[in-house]
């Protein structure tokens, strides 16, 4: 299901509910003090928390909700791996996604960002037409939009920071779509936020292209980034 068309926090959270009872079923241990069966708990308890937030407008307190959220999301998945379970574990990691949509889309900011940045790269990997590919580049750029400052910090000094895979992901989703106007945005993405990344990327982005013989229009605007930020003329 598409986070885009997910309904409300109550699907997403049935969901993870029965994710948790087949971990429970097939986990003898657990990745740290929790078991499933405490993670089911405290994802009812924050339903209802999330649910008081929403209902008395805490923005703030949805943030945290939210952390949290992502948090025992991350667990039951780590849960599901270390069980031999590896089509549960993926399957609950992916339904961070939706839940972070519905949060930000409620006033959440995000600062536990590395289980949905995870997410959406297995998503992506999944996806190939046109309409799914801008439909996860609308959803990663609410994602980006909605993260906290602190965690953009140093994304620059580590290549597997989440904030910098986010970033330079969507770049690579908006590239796939071949739609011009997401390409530019993601583009001027990287430039203000990764500019130590920006000539590496747009080069092996035009290497790639001329693999796989990308249409012209969007090598021209790849090209046109290259060059902007190279400051001279490809070379063939």
């Amino acid at each position: 299901m598409s986070a885009s068309t997910l309904p409300d926090l109550r699907a997403v959270m049935e969901r993870l509910l029965g994710l948790a009872e087949e971990v429970d079923e097939s986990c003898t241990t657990s990745t740290g003090d929790l078991s499933p069966e405490d993670v089911a708990s405290a994802l009812r308890q924050l339903e209802d928390a999330i649910s008081r937030a929403v209902a008395e407008d805490i923005p703030r307190g949805l943030t945290q909700l939210s952390d949290q959220g992502l948090e025992l999301i991350a667990e039951l998945s780590a849960m599901a791996g270390e069980a031999g379970n590896a089509e549960t574990a993926r399957e609950v990691e992916l339904m961070s996604i939706p839940f972070v949509i519905w949060s930000v889309r409620q006033g959440a900011r995000i600062r536990v960002l590395a289980p949905v940045v995870n997410a959406l790269a297995v998503q992506a990997n999944a996806v190939r037409r046109p309409e799914e590919l801008a439909r996860m580049f609308r959803d990663m750029t609410e994602i980006v939009e909605a993260v906290m400052p602190e965690a953009q910090e140093n994304a620059e000094l580590d290549t597997g920071h989440p904030w910098r895979v986010l970033i330079l992901n969507r770049a690579i989703v908006a590239t796939r779509s071949h739609d011009p106007a997401m390409m530019e945005e993601a583009f001027d993405a990287i430039i203000d936020y990764l500019p130590g990344d920006a000539l590496n990327f747009f080069q092996e982005a035009m290497g790639q292209m001329d693999a796989i013989g990308s249409p012209s229009p969007v090598r021209e605007i790849v090209n046109g980034y290259y060059l902007r930020v190279a400051g001279r003329p490809t070379i063939h």
